[in-house]
């Protein structure tokens, strides 16, 4: 009887499913623009259902839908539009701009309409980003956004960026801007283990795949909302998110890319240094005794035979294998993204590699039409396989230029040689000793938001975590540490944020009201751990633990908190005339009680020319005016620095404190006040798009380490003493070339100026000009009335062609052979003087090609490896760079290195104007060709929604100075404020290829 009952149901589940879709048709159609052009991405939804689409690129769209059912088109910018399904299975709709073509964009702790938005901001997103198989966020914001400068600090698998946003505010307090995803602001420290390379990129654990878009915050009225920590610029992430009523959209991807350097020198083979050495001890010596063979036959070395290529063995073609996965999609009232990311990748220099394993999940709900709920979640693994290290004479790049050409890296017997005398035997390092580090990321928030008061009241509170656990292993074999060696670093960052907003907003006519109150509290706890032993039995046992010696054990542990709230209100009467204004006071633990708080505001103002009557039927669809003056603060000190501190010590044998740090109650906020100028304009339905700002910041109460007696038992002490400024032009410009039915071409350039002066240093050390100046590096320094990045060396001016000798200038301008110190003069900038980057799109039916390149002008950049590189003195000891074979002789006087019989020979490579390059350069970023199937063809399959396939090609080439052949110009080895531009043997970034392709479903 129940199987009986079981069958009659389920007949009768199918007779009335057949009768549902009876009365169900499959509707199609396009839609376009008022120009007759498709949409993308239009969100089309059965009224009352939760059956929805969204149209292809090429505008059309599939939907199942009874007759009578009413269709709900929509799309940024646009107006709503509604259709009832008829009879008929084609419905074709064109869309109608709505009064604004502007789109919503995140700023601060809300948004704006585009045409009203009074602060200077920069949005990359949409086809910029989703066409660029990025590695790291940065990657899709370099070249893109004026006023943002992201320079590499290394190519090697993991390594960070040095980003500045319209130059560097603070000289000692940190550059970097500060990165918020989804509300949660980012924990960017880099951590760095002395065994194990150099700093991390925090933002390695972001899939660049997940992002929506990027939202650059530049002047104080955007960012003093955020308060200390917005004085470098804000960077927005916003992630992928569903729609209400979308229907379930599965996207797979999947690429794959090989890898090589962009550039490497040209260094000596075996056979060029042997005869090079040779000439060399005959020149210097008057003698003409020495050659390869008597040096192979005297003194055992061998340099007649090949050699071995150490650059050709230390890299390689590196892999990386790619996998991107997401559901986005939504119901009634509620939308949800899963995405994963899987990335294997195998650097182009040895020992490097990168895995990484991404999962986020974003989920909103409207609980009814007054409460909203959502959060976001983020947990991401990384294992990174770093070299030992870099910017070192010991980094496998470096090694392997210095290394003698005769060196081999095993012996007959197949094994690993011991570094020795002929350099660092790096390839074997890379292979028996291990620098691992483990990085485990939980990265979310969760919020709810409530209407009241005829939603005229949004109450929203939200908690943010950002929690980060590093693990460093570094493990060194006996073969080339005597007994082996072994640490382990762990490191953990907990930042917690808790956000309450208030917002109001009401219209009375024409006049439009906003207001905005909020408290915020952010408390970040650092915890650090490091045990380091020697003397192992032997290699096969890795712990730290099965050493017998202990070298290092220590452990730190650190907590600071900030706490703000904020005010924020605006009006503007009809969109035409627009005014804004914010103040915000911080407290932070950094700061004694004297001036623990401070207080930053901003206003602004702004007129939409164009909505005016008068601007009627003219070719201006567009035409905004705005400006901004505020000021924001900076806490980036010491966690103690404000606090009398002390450390461990032993005396006699036994354990003691010793002060470390004296009481500095005074310190208080560094402060930069913005100037802030712009016009936007659009021409023809933003056919042309202009958009210019000019920009002044000035940062007072610098804090500054200055020199102090030594009597009080300290070197040097924190103070707010200087101030320094940056100011500057940006231009942003996008043109629509050709938009037709078939083909399209964008055209987007950027271009940035940049000055920068530093303006008082009181309390810091004086120059034998009797200027002040705060020392970055040997080569650069900060000096009042000159740029912060001032290199400051003594003039090269040559080999004289009449005596060998190298010569350079003194400080009045004489020709000297031996110079001093007291020499140095100001020589340039590592500031460029522009900046920039422009694309290219073009699309035609199914295909588009887009290219992005970026540049830079007028900024220098040190190569200070080039003293060891290109000192022919060093022969004998390290391999050299093939440039030293160009040396003074009586038939060959227009040379490179003076003469070996100079006294000059050794002394030529002193830090100088020698090392000293014009950093200009234009690279070809990447280019992507890409192919989306069309519709027709995706309809034979069926479940195939979309499919699109690409190439990918990065860093093509650059065009830069004959002088830096085999040298990157854009890398930099140090995120330090005052060691902008210098590279001490720094990897070059790669040169890839990439295929892949993405699927919808």
């Amino acid at each position: 009887m129940k199987s009986k009952i079981t069958w009659c149901f389920a007949l009768g589940l199918l007779l009335l499913t057949q009768f549902a879709f009876a009365q169900q048709k499959t509707v199609t159609g396009t839609v376009t623009d008022g120009n007759n052009m498709p949409l993308p991405g239009v969100n089309i939804v059965v009224q009352g259902t939760s059956v929805g689409t969204q149209t292809d690129f090429d505008g059309n769209y599939s939907v199942r839908a009874e007759q009578g059912q009413e269709l709900i088109f929509s799309y940024v910018g646009f107006e709503e539009q509604q259709k009832t399904v008829g009879a008929t299975s084609i419905i074709n709709v064109e869309m109608t701009a709505g009064e604004s073509l502007d789109e919503v964009i995140v700023v601060g702790f809300g948004e704006r309409e585009e045409d009203k938005i009074l602060q200077s901001v920069a949005v990359v997103g949409g086809d910029e980003i989703d066409d660029i198989p990025a590695q790291n966020p940065q990657d899709l914001l370099q070249g893109q956004a004026s006023g943002v400068s992201i320079t590499s600090a290394s190519g090697v698998l993991g390594a960070r960026s040095s980003i500045r946003i319209r130059g560097v505010n603070s000289l000692t307090g940190g550059a970097q801007p500060l990165f918020v995803v989804d509300g949660v602001a980012l924990d960017d420290s880099a951590q760095t283990f002395t065994s194990g390379g150099g700093a991390l990129n925090p933002l390695a654990t972001i899939n660049p795949e997940s992002i929506a878009s990027l939202t650059v915050l530049k002047d104080a009225a955007a960012t003093a909302i955020y308060g200390s920590r917005g004085s470098n610029g804000v960077i927005l992430i916003t992630t992928k998110k569903g729609k209400v009523g979308q229907a379930p959209s599965v996207q797979f991807e999947s690429f794959v890319q090989v890898s090589n350097a962009t550039d490497l020198p040209t260094i000596l083979s075996n056979q060029q240094y042997g005869q090079f050495y040779s000439d060399v001890l005959n020149i210097s010596n008057g003698v003409n005794t020495f050659s390869p063979e008597v040096l192979r036959d005297n003194f055992g070395l061998d340099f007649t035979g090949p050699g071995f290529d150490w650059l050709g063995g230390v890299t390689r073609t590196g892999y990386t294998y790619t996998q991107n996965a997401s559901v986005t999609g939504g119901g009634e009232s509620s939308t949800y993204y899963l995405g994963f990311n899987y990335s294997d990748a195998e650097g182009f220099i040895i020992g490097n590699e990168l895995e990484t394993r991404n999962f986020r999940l974003n989920l909103t709900s409207d609980i009814n039409d007054d409460l909203r709920v959502g959060g976001n979640a983020q947990v991401s693994f990384a294992n990174n396989d770093r070299i030992g290290e870099e910017n070192s004479t010991f980094a496998p790049i470096t090694a392997a230029q210095l290394i003698r050409p005769n060196a081999v890296p095993r012996n007959e017997a197949g094994d690993f040689i011991p570094s020795g005398q002929t350099g660092q035997n790096v390839i074997g390092i890379e292979a028996l000793n291990t620098f691992l580090v483990k990085t485990t990321r939980l990265l979310g928030n969760v919020y709810g938001e409530f209407d009241f008061f005829d939603d005229q009241f949004t109450f929203r509170s939200s908690l943010g975590l950002d929690k980060r656990f590093v693990e460093n292993i570094f493990r060194s074999s006996e073969v080339f540490t005597p007994g082996g060696s072994a640490e382990n670093a762990i490191g953990q960052v907990e930042n917690i944020n808790a956000n309450n907003t208030l917002n109001w907003s009401n219209s009375f006519g024409n006049h439009n009201l906003g207001a905005l109150v909020g408290l915020q509290y952010q408390k970040t706890n650092t915890r650090f751990l490091d045990a380091a032993t020697t003397n192992f039995l032997t290699d096969a046992l890795p712990n730290v633990g099965s050493g017998s010696e202990p070298s290092v054990t220590s452990s730190t542990t650190s907590e600071s908190s900030l706490f703000g709230y904020f005010g924020q209100l605006n009006y503007d009467y009809d969109g035409k005339y627009l005014v804004e204004g914010s103040v915000r006071r911080d407290g932070s633990s950094r700061f004694g009680s004297e001036n623990r708080f401070g207080t930053f505001y901003a206003v602004a103002a702004g007129w939409n020319i164009s909505a005016e009557s008068f601007m009627d039927g003219s070719i201006f669809n567009r035409l905004r005016l705005r400006g901004s003056y505020g000021t924001t603060g900076n806490d980036r000190i010491g966690d103690f620095t404000s606090q009398a501190t002390f450390g461990s010590s032993d005396y006699n044998g036994n354990p003691g404190l010793t002060n470390t740090g004296p009481a500095l109650p005074g310190l208080k906020w560094e402060e930069t006040k913005t100037l802030d100028l712009g016009v936007k304009i659009g021409v023809l339905q933003d056919r042309f798009r202009l958009n210019v700002n000019y920009y002044k910041k000035n940062t007072d109460n610098l804090l500054i380490n200055v020199p102090v007696p030594s009597a009080t038992g300290f070197r040097s002490v924190t103070r707010n003493a200087g101030e320094i400024e940056n100011s500057g032009f940006e231009f942003d410009l996008g043109v629509t070339a050709v938009q037709s039915d078939d083909f399209s071409w964008e055209l987007n350039f950027n271009l940035s100026t940049l000055q920068n002066e530093v303006l008082a240093l009181p309390g810091a050390g004086t120059d034998v000009q009797g200027r002040q100046f705060l020392q970055g590096t040997p080569a650069q320094r900060a000096i009042v009335g000159e740029s912060a990045n001032s290199f400051y060396l003594i003039r090269y001016v040559g080999v004289n062609p009449d005596t060998g000798d190298a010569e350079w200038l003194t400080r009045d301008g004489d020709v000297t052979s031996s110079p001093t110190p007291d020499d140095r003069v100001i020589v340039g900038d590592a500031n460029p003087d522009f900046y920039g980057g422009f694309r290219t799109t073009f699309k035609y039916k199914n295909w588009d090609l887009n290219g992005l390149f970026n540049f830079s002008y007028g900024n220098d950049i040190l190569i200070d490896g080039d003293r060891f590189t290109r000192n022919a003195d060093f022969i004998g000891s390290f391999n050299l760079s093939t440039d030293v074979l160009n040396y003074w002789t009586e038939d060959n006087r227009n040379a490179f290195v003076p003469s070996p019989a100079s006294a000059t020979f050794s002394t030529y490579q002193r830090e100088s104007t020698l090392q000293l390059y014009d950093g200009s350069f234009l690279r070809f970023k990447n280019v992507t060709l890409g192919y989306n199937f069309p519709k027709t063809f995706l309809d034979n399959v069926g479940f195939i929604k979309g499919l699109r396939i690409y190439g990918t090609a990065t860093n093509l080439f650059t065009i830069k100075g004959d002088r830096l052949d085999g040298i990157d110009p854009e890398v930099t080895d140090s995120l330090n404020p005052l060691a902008l531009g210098e590279s001490f043997f720094v990897a070059p970034q790669s040169k890839s290829y990439i295929i892949g392709a993405k699927l919808t479903f």
